[in-house]
């Protein structure tokens, strides 16, 4: 860029760099570059500090996160809300929700308000720990607060109880999310009705999965697909409860099935989704 066109690369050129780089999982280039970014001149900016954060949260390495968190106050460079919440979001999915709590409590006495994305990491992180009913607790900390939570803060919470096979309030929580008409990921329904199936909770089971077709599906082709995901399913149900040494090959049979159907349903909508246009 110099050597060619005689330009030199500004605050905004690092940045996009910077970006791209830390996307690519690149740290070490990413801080070179900041290190070639000061010695140009230039002073790094909280957009910067906030994406090498993420791109060191996205490994799981909440260590480095701290260290540019804390390079940044020593530079004089005031963290905004992305900030902590890139910090929370790290710290929480490596494990480390003690640390992730200190700087929720920093990040409010700073001024800056948790939102859902701060309380679903958290979230997060004490599901990954086992405590289900600590994340909970936090749902009802967030809305007394006013902070509305999304189907990422459900799907989190529901995943988190059914790993601790705290069922009775997993169906709670499913039973306001419904009354809410609140839409799910589609994962979430399926760890739900996996988890129901597992504990012999057959009729409920059916019950979400009818509830996650209404609500993903419509007209003609909630109808069409409906018939396939149900005998999708009952070949998974079939082959969840089956543990009698006896039924064993039924539970092949039904298991070779429950792959026949879920690949007739994949086809269908992909044709559908390419107008039948374009052959898989």
């Amino acid at each position: 860029m110099r050597d060619n066109f005689d330009l030199k690369p500004d605050l905004v050129t690092y940045t996009i760099l910077i970006d791209n780089v830390c996307n690519m999982k690149n740290l070490r280039e990413a801080t070179r570059l900041v290190k070639v970014l000061k010695k140009e001149g230039f002073k790094p900016d909280c957009f910067v500090y906030n994406t090498i954060m993420k791109g060191y949260c996205m490994l799981s390495n909440g260590s480095e996160a701290i260290g540019v968190y804390n390079e940044m106050k020593e530079e004089g460079v005031e963290p905004d809300l992305v900030t902590y919440n890139t910090l929370i979001f790290g710290l929480s999915k490596s494990g480390r929700v003690k640390e992730a709590k200190k700087i929720l409590r920093v990040m409010t006495e700073k001024g800056h308000f948790p939102d859902t994305v701060t309380y679903t990491s958290l979230m997060n992180g004490l599901c990954r720990e086992g405590d289900a009913l600590g994340a909970l607790a936090l749902l009802e900390e967030m809305e007394v607060r006013g902070c509305s939570p999304n189907s990422c803060t459900y799907s989190t919470l529901l995943h988190g109880l059914c790993k601790a096979r705290l069922f009775e309030k997993a169906k709670e929580l499913y039973g306001v999310m419904k009354a809410g008409d609140m839409k799910l990921e589609t994962a979430a329904y399926a760890t739900f009705v996996r988890a129901l199936c597992r504990e012999g909770r057959i009729a409920e089971a059916y019950e979400v999965f009818d509830y996650a077709v209404e609500i993903h599906l419509s007209g003609r082709r909630k109808l069409k697909n409906k018939a396939i995901l149900s005998n999708w399913f009952c070949c998974f149900e079939l082959t969840m409860s089956t543990s009698c040494p006896e039924r064993r090959l039924h539970a092949i049979y039904y298991t070779r099935a429950f792959f026949q159907a879920l690949c007739i349903c994949a086809q269908l909508l992909f044709r559908e989704s390419s107008g039948g246009n374009i052959k898989p």
